[in-house]
């Protein structure tokens, strides 16, 4: 059976009259005896499990949110995510788990009107943004079949590239209780990916699009 042990230790800080907080937090987590299904030649699970050893996840998350005025609403965050893989007979010493970004980072703005001809409405604007992150496991030479999907095993893994996407929205709420928004997502068609090599795939994310969503309140 594996086993986790896990600290995490944080600062939370409240700054211009409680109207933003800042909030910092370390983690470290360990996970040992980790096991990993073995495929079949047609990709299938075997049923049959290997030994995947430990794997240490350690960094920090940053986060600042709140109102910097009445109106207006900001929410930032970043983290860093140092994954490696230690004693393992699968893996290459202190190599990252497939998708797993050292940066990940967003940010998000919001105003609303609620004076005016204008009451009512509100619109908002953010970004996303993804690292770099190995598309599949860094594999010894010594478990060949284990991944029938894989990079060659021995051979280091190419890195998914990073990507940074902008989404927006905007918003109106009727005074009879409808209200209707609508949401430009990926507005400048980033392409970006995320896979699962030894299941067969990389996807791409969603391309630009466009929705609409009316809601009611009672």
């Amino acid at each position: 059976p594996s086993d986790t042990n896990q600290w995490e230790a944080g600062i939370k800080s409240d700054w211009l009259d409680q109207k933003l907080r800042f909030n910092v937090t370390l983690f470290d987590i360990k996970t040992d005896n980790l096991s990993y299904s073995i495929l079949n030649a047609d990709g299938s699970a075997s049923g049959v499990y290997g030994l995947a050893g430990n794997l240490r996840r350690k960094g920090a998350e940053v986060e600042l949110i709140g109102r910097i005025l009445p109106n207006l609403q900001i929410m930032t965050g970043w983290a860093y995510l140092d994954a490696q893989y230690h004693d393992s007979p699968a893996y290459v010493e202190g190599s990252a788990p497939m998708n797993a970004p050292k940066h990940t980072a967003n940010g998000w703005l919001n105003y609303r009107f609620n004076q005016g001809f204008l009451n009512g409405l509100d619109f908002g604007a953010g970004i996303y943004y993804v690292g770099k992150r190995p598309v599949d496991e860094y594999s010894q030479t010594t478990i060949i079949t284990t991944h029938v999907n894989s990079v060659t095993p021995g051979l280091k893994p190419f890195d998914m590239p990073e990507y940074t996407t902008v989404d927006a929205q905007v918003g109106y709420q009727f005074q009879n209780g409808l209200g209707l928004r609508v949401f430009f997502n990926n507005i400048f068609d980033s392409v970006g990916y995320s896979s699962y090599f030894r299941g067969g795939y990389i996807d791409q994310i969603q391309p630009r699009n466009f929705s609409a969503q009316i809601n009611y309140k009672f």
